[in-house]
């Protein structure tokens, strides 16, 4: 994996998950990787059931590009690219994803007396009790 002009690292695990802030709190989290804020200009990079103790959750800004280059093993069925939940097929060996921020904002919407953080308070039943 790149980010920009470096080399970053090669993962060896189950699967990727390249997120944005919003995506952060779905999948992301759940593999292990960190909650993003909103207005944070970053993505996370979540390696799903790393083959070794030392690849983590990496959080990138989005001044870069993010290059992905797929290394096929003998026996192992091709990797398949999902974004959102939807099919983007398999790739071969030697493809390559490039991820870069989109050109739009997307507008987050919020009810009146609720924010990012009352909503992770809610859902993640953090009770603000001293430890």
């Amino acid at each position: 994996m790149e980010v920009g002009d470096y080399l970053v690292t090669e993962y060896v695990c189950d699967g990727l998950i390249i997120a944005t802030p919003t995506g952060s709190t779905a999948y992301s989290l759940a593999a292990g990787g960190p909650i993003l804020s909103p207005d944070a200009d970053s993505i996370v990079l979540t390696p799903i059931c790393p083959h070794t103790l030392t690849n983590r959750a990496l959080v990138v800004g989005v001044d870069q590009a993010i290059k992905v280059k797929i290394i096929r093993q003998a026996g192992v069925p091709p990797p398949a690219v999902q974004f959102d939940g939807r099919s983007g097929g398999n790739l071969r060996p030697h493809d390559w994803l490039e991820i870069t921020p989109a050109k739009a904002k997307v507008q987050l919407a919020y009810l009146p007396h609720s924010d990012f953080y009352h909503v992770l308070r809610q859902k993640l039943k953090w009770s603000g009790a001293s430890v």
